[in-house]
């Protein structure tokens, strides 16, 4: 699929991304979407079940909550930049440094089971879509729309905490399950 250049074709996507994730989830036995990878992918040695891959689609999506809702305020339908910008990536975090935010992730959720972890991201997956909604094609795909998000537009960060998440999710998902 092309890289979404609107809103319209940005929610398509994330919905087309959405479903194919669940048909995997859906059509795999419960028992096999608890136990760990028989097959995982070798550059993912982090994600050793299902729970975990969900759990970390889940996360990145507060991530993206709450980067936006950190640097902007919605009233009346319209939103406002806050005078301080936020990071993307919680303290002490940045790009060079995310590999580590995701085994703090990782770690931080070796309780949660199969169920509150496919629980908690349709929920965030509902919340991303009801947010991108509120933005114009002008706020989401002008580079630099926004000064938070730098030189980028914030189509971008959506498209990677939402559709593209899905298939490195979808990737790691048929991989695992291959030979279960």
């Amino acid at each position: 699929m092309p890289r979404p250049r609107n809103k319209d074709e940005l929610i398509k996507d994330i919905n087309a991304e959405f479903s194919k994730l669940c048909k995997i989830i859906n059509e795999t036995p419960k028992n096999i979407l608890q136990d760990d990878f028989k097959s995982p992918l070798p550059s993912n040695s982090r994600d050793k079940n299902a729970k975990d891959v969900l759990i970390h689609l889940y996360e990145w999506q507060v991530m993206l909550q709450n980067f936006i809702s950190n640097n902007l305020d919605f009233k009346g339908g319209k939103f406002t930049p806050k005078a301080e910008i936020s990071p993307f990536l919680p303290h002490p975090y940045n790009w060079r440094t995310y590999p580590k935010l995701n085994v703090e992730i990782w770690q931080k959720h070796q309780s949660t089971n199969f169920e509150s972890a496919l629980y908690l991201l349709k929920s965030s997956h509902q919340s991303i879509l009801a947010l991108a909604q509120k933005f114009s094609d002008n706020e989401l795909f002008d580079k630099k729309h926004f000064a938070f998000t730098g030189a980028t537009n914030l189509g971008s960060y959506v498209i990677s905490a939402s559709c593209s998440h899905y298939v490195w999710a979808i990737k790691q998902l048929k991989s695992g399950l291959k030979h279960s």
